[in-house]
């Protein structure tokens, strides 16, 4: 018989900050590689199909890497915790190769910020797994340009994009929490408040040169810096 999937109420979760850490850096890669497999079937063939199957590839590395970490070995049974928190927290599934590419664009680029700043930890396992979760080459740029050329296109890419942005806020921890200032003076990640700040500002520029808007951050429901105030702007984010 089968067993059944993992109930996330039967699992107790990591309370100390660096286990915590460490499970959420498997979940997001984890999950990151589950939407992107979810959508393969719709990635034309070709170098586009290995292109996403490179980032699958490299993203479920890192999520064993981080895994692996020493700090989960005394309680749950990691993998457990990381099925667990897969069901009570997916991610969007990628309904198309539109998006796909703006899954690889928002959320990819968001863990790929997040892991450059964890390959600088000064623990040095949190380091090593983030090392190996090195990204694949982001592939999705190119798609989302040639699509949002055609404004019957861009209404489309935007209800993407009120998908996945508020998902990608997510990559870099709370910015509020207690646990994460803890790690940030123990040089153990960056400041998450800092590293979203860096992620919403590149893509809301990003984003507006293809004609589409980031969304507010209390339709995101995240905790975004003061001074991120955009949606249905009349003039580039940062003109003056």
């Amino acid at each position: 018989m089968l067993p059944p999937p993992v109930d996330p109420a039967s699992v107790t979760p990591p309370a100390d900050p660096l286990p915590r850490l460490a499970l959420g850096a498997a979940w997001r890669l984890r999950a990151f590689a589950h939407a992107l497999a979810h959508g393969l079937r719709r990635v034309p063939g070709g170098p586009h199909h290995l292109a996403v199957m490179r980032r699958i590839e490299r993203a479920l590395q890192g999520s064993d890497a981080f895994l692996a970490h020493p700090s989960l070995s005394g309680g749950e049974d990691p993998e457990r915790l990381l099925q667990a928190r897969l069901r009570g927290e997916p991610l969007p599934n990628c309904e198309s190769w539109a998006e796909v590419a703006m899954a690889d664009v928002l959320y990819g680029s968001a863990l790929d910020a997040a892991l450059a700043g964890l390959s600088r930890s000064k623990d040095a396992s949190i380091a090593e797994a983030a090392g190996l979760a090195a990204p694949a080459e982001s592939f999705g740029r190119p798609v989302l340009r040639g699509l949002s050329a055609d404004p019957r296109n861009r209404q489309c890419l935007q209800i993407l994009v009120d998908r996945w942005l508020p998902s990608s806020c997510h990559a870099f921890g709370h910015p509020a929490s207690a646990g994460s200032e803890e790690m940030t003076r123990a040089g153990i990640r960056p400041r998450a408040a800092e590293a979203l700040g860096r992620h919403l500002a590149a893509a809301e520029r990003e984003l507006w040169d293809m004609g589409l808007e980031a969304t507010d951050a209390q339709f995101m429901g995240v905790v975004a810096p003061d001074d991120y105030k955009p949606r249905r702007r009349s003039r580039r984010p940062d003109d003056k």
